[in-house]
């Protein structure tokens, strides 16, 4: 677990950890097959009731680096079947991206980590 959260470190100004961490499904993408070493992985994120944390580094944008850790994110939470939809706290920069794949906002603009985010909904239907 400590690699992915270093990892989301390495990609975000934040520092956190929480309690989550250790229960999740957590992804690691990396840019070809060769998965033996963690620093050239390119984006991480993790399901547990939300998907959450999703993070690509700069060269893995605008690549389809997101999109696949969506996509897994989603078939993970299908796969458990207990998800009928997926949630996400989008911060507002990247509302059109989470958009792009589905999801749709739900609810009003919050502050988080002083940053405004908005809840994001998409059907596993």
């Amino acid at each position: 677990m400590n690699k992915f959260v270093a990892l989301f470190k390495r990609y975000c100004q934040q520092n956190e950890s929480d309690e989550y961490d250790a229960i999740a499904k957590h992804f690691l993408l990396f840019p070809s097959e060769d998965t033996s070493n963690l620093n050239n992985a390119i984006g991480t994120c993790r399901t547990i009731v939300k998907i959450g944390r999703v993070v690509v580094a700069k060269e893995g944008r605008m690549k389809g680096a997101g999109t696949a850790l969506m996509t897994a994110a989603e078939q993970e939470a299908r796969r458990q079947g207990t998800f009928r939809v997926a949630k996400l706290l989008s911060q507002c920069v990247a509302q059109r991206f989470y958009a792009s794949c589905g999801f749709v906002p739900e609810g009003e603009v919050v502050l988080e980590g002083g940053a405004p985010h908005i809840m994001m909904v998409k059907s596993l239907e």
